[in-house]
């Protein structure tokens, strides 16, 4: 029993030695527990809807979804200029 989990400890640190170049076990990952994931039809959606001047807080209750996802998408069409500035900015036509 003992020699065989050390076979497999070799086994695993031989397979993290070859495969796992970039590990590093200090790392930090951003916002790991958001959904960054669209669909085409969910983008036309939105994107209509912040045109019409609905606010962030109405556009997440429509998808059903956080706050910050629709924030972080609206950076992203902001970023490929398919949305602009508007009136009242995130929060629509209600400011």
């Amino acid at each position: 029993m003992v020699e065989e989990v050390i076979y497999e400890n070799r086994a695993v640190g031989h397979i993290e030695t070859k495969y796992l170049k970039k590990k590093n076990r200090n790392l930090y990952i951003a916002l790991e527990e958001v959904n960054f994931l669209w669909s085409m039809k969910q983008v036309k959606e939105f994107d209509e809807m912040w045109n019409l001047g609905f606010s962030v807080e109405e556009i997440a209750e429509y998808f059903e979804r956080p706050e910050i996802e629709v924030v972080l998408l609206i950076m992203s069409r902001d970023m490929d200029r398919k949305i602009g500035a508007r009136k009242g900015g995130i929060y629509g036509r209600n400011k």
